[in-house]
């Protein structure tokens, strides 16, 4: 996009502590600089500051640290978790099922998260109208819905009157579908307070530090097998690394789970998820959205077992794929 007249230019100050309680945020050597016009934070509604560049190295900001939570193992161990709904069953109970089986296996598979790395990051422009009482909103991302109702949310102004707008994206995968409007938000709040145009594109770091990325995964699996090498069951505990707001998470844990089967046919299933809250950006949709953790896991369990039992892995998927007419973990059947 071409400069606009009387444009500024906006910039993150980041938080260099994971988990930590703010003791003093000041501003003066950053706004002592010339042709710096203002500062934003929460007490103009929502959200952080705005300065550019060097600027915002001048911010004084006080911490007093707490002990961080940034892993799934250190969730687990503080018992960290947002709430979530019941687990996802079919078949006997567990205490049943491994009564008919010859073999059980316990195991723990991990899978961690995953950058975007998209060639724009995440960039908006926000243009204040006040003759009538418009705000247009330049953002790159997957949401322009959500990008004009929170918009509307943090200014105050009606939905109607907020102007979002898409010219091009340069890469998402998921990423910019929930995470791209806190930029424009930020903005929002700073276009209103000081009534000029303000752009902001986030450099790489600053992109990697606020963005969220791929969920982080751990599950602690329980198979039942026979001695023919048949499925059983399978009993696990399904972990993923949610950071500080659950965002799509939720959503990314059900389809994780709705893919543990992979294509194999297991007689009886019992999975619960749990979704870890941590001092971490909020990590958000990526690409296949939980399909591809709940299918490495599942081909984890498989190739652990084949090795087990000595035999040839693929002859062991061969042996536990679906036939018509088997039912999904969530009750579908296999048919045509």
């Amino acid at each position: 996009m071409p400069n606009i007249e009387g444009e500024l230019f906006g910039g993150l100050v980041l938080s260099k502590k994971a988990h930590a309680k703010l003791v003093k945020v000041d501003f003066t050597p950053a706004l002592q600089v010339p042709d710096v016009i203002d500062a934003v934070d929460i007490k103009d509604l929502d959200d952080e500051c705005n300065l550019w560049g060097r600027l915002r190295k001048l911010v004084d900001v006080q911490y007093e640290e707490l002990p961080p939570i940034l892993t799934i193992s250190e969730a687990i161990a503080a018992k960290s978790f947002f709430p979530r709904g019941e687990m996802l069953a079919r078949g006997k109970s567990t205490a049943e099922a491994f009564k008919d089986c010859d073999f059980v296996y316990e195991a723990v598979s991990r899978i961690d998260g995953q950058e975007y790395f998209y060639l724009e990051t995440n960039a908006a422009a926000v243009i204040p109208r006040p003759d009538d009482e418009e705000m247009e909103v330049w953002s790159s991302t997957q949401n322009i819905m959500e990008t004009q109702e929170f918009v509307s949310q943090v200014t105050g102004a009606p939905s109607s009157k907020i102007v979002a707008k898409v010219k091009r994206m340069g890469g998402a995968f998921g990423g910019k579908e929930s995470r791209s409007v806190q930029l424009a938000c930020i903005l929002a709040v700073a276009a209103k307070k000081v009534g000029r145009p303000i752009r902001c594109i986030l450099n790489c770091d600053e992109h990697m530090m606020t963005s969220g990325q791929r969920n982080p995964f751990q599950a602690h699996s329980k198979v039942g097998v026979s001695k023919e090498g048949m499925l059983k069951i399978l009993d696990a505990d399904v972990y993923n690394n949610v950071g500080y707001s659950q965002d799509l998470s939720d959503a990314v844990m059900d389809r994780a789970l709705t893919h543990m089967d992979s294509c194999y046919w297991i007689l009886h299933l019992h999975l619960h998820g749990h979704v870890c809250k941590a001092n971490t950006h909020s990590n958000t949709a990526f690409r296949s959205f939980g399909a591809s953790q709940g299918q490495y896991i599942a081909e984890c369990i498989l190739t652990a077992i084949a090795n087990h039992l000595k035999m040839s892995v693929d002859q062991f998927r061969l042996k536990n794929l679906y036939k018509e007419g088997q039912l999904t973990p969530f009750l579908q059947p296999l048919e045509d």
